[in-house]
């Protein structure tokens, strides 16, 4: 995919976010009885979303109830082609080899009311076509690029969730 300019860019910078929230103009869809939440995350100066769940781990947890984090809206000019590009850090083992969750990235068009998923942490195909060798190494930090020339002229919201 050719690069383009930026439209959108967040680096979760504590002075954009007031802690616990999510930075200006993101917001979050909750699912009834959802126990993940997204939060901005601060680790040795680093500074990422993090879905902040004690039982996503454990026996306890459903997939069912989730909470999905949206960028704010953006218009995807016609003239180039466009992505989301994302840095993420996922246990490959909860992911491929328990199946104890899966990390998404999706696009909706109506504020969640309805979804497209562009990307799943479970799928070889997606995740290497995004440009990570699958599987990841466990906890290991990965780049991936995701088209959006299917949504060329459209507003949009990117959404991140975690089941």
């Amino acid at each position: 995919m050719p690069k383009g300019q930026i439209l959108f860019y967040e680096d979760f910078t504590p002075k954009d976010v007031p802690p616990p929230g999510l930075p200006a103009g993101w917001t979050s869809i909750e699912t009834p009885g959802a126990k993940g939440h997204w939060i901005v995350y601060e680790i040795q100066g680093s500074y990422f979303l993090y879905c902040q769940e004690t039982e996503l781990w454990s026996l306890e947890y459903d997939p069912v109830k989730m909470e999905y984090a949206l960028t704010p809206p953006i218009t995807l000019p016609t003239d180039e082609l466009y992505g989301v590009n994302f840095l993420w850090i996922a246990q490959s083992i909860g992911i491929l080899d328990k199946g104890a969750y899966d990390f998404k990235v999706g696009i909706t068009e109506d504020d969640g009311a309805t979804w497209d998923i562009l990307w799943l942490a479970s799928n070889k195909e997606e995740v290497e076509q995004s440009g990570v060798v699958f599987p990841w190494a466990n906890w290991s930090r990965n780049s991936s690029t995701v088209s959006l020339q299917a949504y060329q002229g459209k507003q949009l919201r990117s959404a991140l969730s975690i089941n």
